[in-house]
Protein backbone atom coordinates (compact mmCIF):
# COMPACT_ATOMS: atom_id res chain seq x y z
CA UNK A 1 0.00 0.00 0.00
CA UNK A 2 1.02 4.01 -1.05
CA UNK A 3 0.02 6.59 0.75
CA UNK A 4 0.26 10.18 -1.41
CA UNK A 5 -0.62 13.45 0.19
CA UNK A 6 -1.78 16.21 -2.51
CA UNK A 7 -1.80 19.03 -1.97
CA UNK A 8 -4.67 20.97 -4.07
CA UNK A 9 -4.92 24.24 -2.55
CA UNK A 10 -3.70 26.38 0.36
CA UNK A 11 -5.35 28.11 2.81
CA UNK A 12 -6.64 30.90 0.55
CA UNK A 13 -8.01 28.10 -1.82
CA UNK A 14 -5.26 28.86 -4.32
CA UNK A 15 -2.51 26.32 -6.30
CA UNK A 16 -0.45 25.62 -3.04
CA UNK A 17 2.96 27.52 -3.68
CA UNK A 18 6.53 25.95 -3.03
CA UNK A 19 6.57 27.56 0.40
CA UNK A 20 2.94 25.88 0.92
CA UNK A 21 4.69 22.68 0.63
CA UNK A 22 7.61 23.59 2.77
CA UNK A 23 5.21 24.36 5.54
CA UNK A 24 3.26 21.13 4.87
CA UNK A 25 6.20 19.21 4.97
CA UNK A 26 7.68 21.09 8.20
CA UNK A 27 4.07 20.38 9.88
CA UNK A 28 3.21 16.78 9.00
CA UNK A 29 6.85 15.26 7.61
CA UNK A 30 7.22 11.51 6.61
CA UNK A 31 9.72 9.97 4.66
CA UNK A 32 7.70 7.53 3.94
CA UNK A 33 4.99 9.70 2.03
CA UNK A 34 5.40 11.90 -0.94
CA UNK A 35 3.66 15.18 -0.82
CA UNK A 36 2.84 16.37 -4.59
CA UNK A 37 1.34 19.55 -5.57
CA UNK A 38 -2.14 19.41 -7.35
CA UNK A 39 -3.09 21.78 -9.75
CA UNK A 40 -6.09 23.00 -7.85
CA UNK A 41 -8.42 21.52 -10.47
CA UNK A 42 -11.81 21.23 -8.73
CA UNK A 43 -13.04 18.56 -11.27
CA UNK A 44 -10.35 16.25 -9.29
CA UNK A 45 -12.14 16.99 -6.13
CA UNK A 46 -15.46 16.03 -7.18
CA UNK A 47 -14.48 13.26 -9.09
CA UNK A 48 -11.95 11.63 -6.51
CA UNK A 49 -13.51 13.10 -3.15
CA UNK A 50 -16.95 13.35 -3.86
CA UNK A 51 -16.71 17.10 -3.29
CA UNK A 52 -14.14 17.41 -0.52
CA UNK A 53 -10.89 16.37 0.94
CA UNK A 54 -9.76 14.30 2.65
CA UNK A 55 -10.61 11.56 -0.24
CA UNK A 56 -8.31 8.42 -0.73
CA UNK A 57 -8.75 5.89 -4.00
CA UNK A 58 -7.73 2.50 -3.67
CA UNK A 59 -6.40 1.10 -6.81
CA UNK A 60 -6.17 -2.78 -7.98
CA UNK A 61 -2.06 -3.85 -8.05
CA UNK A 62 -2.69 -6.06 -10.66
CA UNK A 63 -5.35 -4.23 -13.08
CA UNK A 64 -4.39 -0.71 -12.08
CA UNK A 65 -7.94 -0.09 -12.16
CA UNK A 66 -9.73 2.25 -9.66
CA UNK A 67 -11.59 -0.16 -7.48
CA UNK A 68 -13.16 2.73 -4.93
CA UNK A 69 -12.85 6.20 -4.65
CA UNK A 70 -14.36 8.71 -1.97
CA UNK A 71 -13.80 9.89 1.47
CA UNK A 72 -11.20 8.20 3.65
CA UNK A 73 -13.68 6.36 5.97
CA UNK A 74 -15.38 4.63 2.74
CA UNK A 75 -11.92 3.65 1.10
CA UNK A 76 -10.62 1.90 4.71
CA UNK A 77 -13.71 -0.16 5.00
CA UNK A 78 -13.38 -1.42 1.35
CA UNK A 79 -9.64 -1.84 2.10
CA UNK A 80 -10.28 -3.27 5.43
CA UNK A 81 -12.67 -6.55 3.71
CA UNK A 82 -9.60 -6.85 1.42
CA UNK A 83 -7.11 -7.40 3.91
CA UNK A 84 -6.85 -10.99 5.56
CA UNK A 85 -8.49 -11.27 8.73
CA UNK A 86 -6.16 -11.12 11.59
CA UNK A 87 -5.40 -14.24 14.15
Amino acid sequence: MVWISVLEENVAGQRPSIQDMDDWGEVFDDPNIPVLRGSNDKEIIFAIGNGGWPAAVLIDAETMRVEVAGGVDTVAQALEQRLPARP
